[in-house]
């Protein structure tokens, strides 16, 4: 049979490796939410800068500029 002290530190350390694993999976979560709002900013930015190029808006755009 094992000792207390062996089943012990084999729990503390279980604890600690299933700790790792919950915060890593955490940071890939927190990744991928970045990665989204870049996705979707860019795209949002991406389609206001063709409202703005786009010929029927020129004038407005050239105003908010003061050209």
């Amino acid at each position: 049979m094992c000792s207390k002290e062996f089943v012990a530190l084999r729990a503390c350390m279980q604890t600690a490796v299933i700790f790792s694993a919950i915060k890593l999976v955490y940071m890939v979560i927190m990744l991928i939410e970045v990665s989204n709002l870049y996705t979707r900013g860019h795209f949002i930015l991406n389609k206001l800068m063709s409202c703005f190029r786009s010929s029927r808006n020129k004038g407005i755009y050239m105003r908010a500029l003061h050209c």
